[in-house]
């Protein structure tokens, strides 16, 4: 994948949250130990600007709970006023 500076520097954004909300959380079974979740969120950076963004994860089921394996987050819009 390719970015370019304005998602470089919305990704960093996005490092240093000030807020997170997460919600529209989907869960699938693909087997007795192991779930996909599609989860949207809003990320509100320290300096006030936002950006929503979409986790995808494979959920696992560990000897210590359930716990996520692998994470993709999508961007969905670069933080406002970038």
């Amino acid at each position: 994948m390719t970015m370019d500076v304005a998602d470089r520097i919305a990704i960093t954004d996005l490092i240093n949250l000030h807020g997170h909300h997460v919600t529209n959380i989907v869960l699938t079974e693909v087997g007795p130990d192991e779930v996909t979740a599609r989860s949207k969120a809003i990320g509100i950076t320290a300096a006030g600007s936002c950006a929503s963004l979409v986790y995808e994860d494979v959920v696992v089921r560990t000897p210590d709970g359930w716990l996520i394996s692998r994470r993709k987050v999508v961007l969905r819009r670069r933080p406002l006023g970038r």
